[in-house]
């Protein structure tokens, strides 16, 4: 749980950094980015209230195909809703302490979405190592694989694509332009799943070196 709970906060903190580099925000992220631009409540808040919905999502899926019985299968879907709280309080955090950071130069920026995509990257292979739940836009993606029997990658790539559709849209009906998803979007998208997967071997190698 512990390596879970740090692996979230580095996965928020990577979506917080690659956000603060000013080139748009992951994939997952840009419909609730979109959203903080137009509404008071922090990008924090809106990813929280955004990862709800899918959890709420999930509820609905499971329970209409029966698949949502056991209490560990309520306890499962229940305990995403801490692990999106501090996911997103991660967010707001790491942007409140580096918002300070001067990123005037498109170089600049471009190092420290690479950074944030490191973060993030480490973060993820924590989570995944731990084995403990996954964080609602993973575990909705999953549910709606197996629940309808399609390829998870497949339907990660859909709901990515709706996710940032959708975020595009709502900028250009608000802004008449398009706000938070950039080339900093596509790059997290193309190179934040081989990051991940970096550190997972690292992670799978350390924890098969024998102590002493």
């Amino acid at each position: 749980m512990l390596l879970f709970a740090a692996g979230v906060f580095l996965v928020g903190s990577g979506v917080g950094m690659i956000t603060q580099a000013g080139l748009g925000t992951s994939a997952t992220t840009s419909f609730a980015y979109v959203l903080s631009f137009i509404f008071p409540p922090s990008l924090g808040t809106f990813a929280f209230l955004v990862n709800l919905c899918m959890v709420l999502a999930q509820a609905v899926i499971l329970y209409t195909h029966g698949n949502l019985r056991s209490a560990k299968e309520w306890i499962g879907l229940v305990l995403q809703v801490p692990a999106a709280l501090l996911f997103s309080s991660s967010i707001d955090l790491i942007r409140f302490v580096l918002r300070h950071i001067p990123l005037h130069a498109y170089w600049q920026q471009i190092l420290f979405l690479l950074l944030g995509i490191i973060v993030f990257g480490a973060g993820v292979a924590m989570e995944v190592t731990a084995d403990v739940i996954v964080l609602p836009a993973e575990a909705v993606i999953k549910v709606i694989s197996e629940t309808w029997n399609h390829d998870f990658g497949t339907v990660k790539t859909i709901f990515d694509v709706t996710l940032c559709a959708a975020a595009i849209l709502i900028s250009l009906l608000y802004f008449g332009e398009i706000r938070g998803v950039r080339e900093g979007t596509v790059i997290t998208a193309l190179i934040a799943g081989s990051t991940a997967r970096f550190f997972l071997k690292l992670l799978k190698h350390k924890g098969a070196e024998p102590s002493g």
